[in-house]
């Protein structure tokens, strides 16, 4: 990441605050609790050795994807 580069996305974040209230851990009566990315990720933030398992497993996974396809340019 560039240094600095979240800086306005924070800002705008902030300006339409969406920044507001405390981090949704339980279910709540917030529209936005009703995607399945947001069930998701509330069960990884209350979970994170997972969440650190399934980092872990995709840094791995995209390595042995790279060291399959090659260099770029191909062999010589």
């Amino acid at each position: 990441m560039i240094p600095y580069a979240t800086i306005p996305a924070e800002i705008w974040l902030a300006r339409t605050a969406r920044l507001e209230g405390a981090w949704r851990l339980t279910q709540t009566d917030d529209p936005r609790d009703t995607a399945w990315h947001d069930r998701l990720l509330r069960v990884l933030l209350r979970r994170p050795w997972i969440l650190a398992l399934l980092i872990a497993a995709a840094v791995v996974a995209i390595f042995v994807a790279l060291l399959i396809i090659g260099p770029p340019g191909g062999r010589h």
